[in-house]
């Protein structure tokens, strides 16, 4: 068995609104208890080719 491909892209400005719309989702439903939520990772870095997971 062969290990799945890894798929890399070149860099999205998408990525960052992608972050906000997942962050507002996750901050309507824990609201003030959530001190933080982050946009981590290489999608987080403009202009990085990266595997194309939001990560938060």
């Amino acid at each position: 068995m062969s290990p799945e491909p890894i798929e890399i892209e070149n860099w999205s400005p998408h990525w960052r609104p992608s972050f906000q719309e997942k962050s507002a989702a996750i901050r309507r439903v824990l609201g003030d208890r959530a001190l933080r939520i982050d946009h981590i990772g290489s999608t987080s870095i403009d202009k990085l080719a990266a595997k194309p997971i939001i990560d938060i």
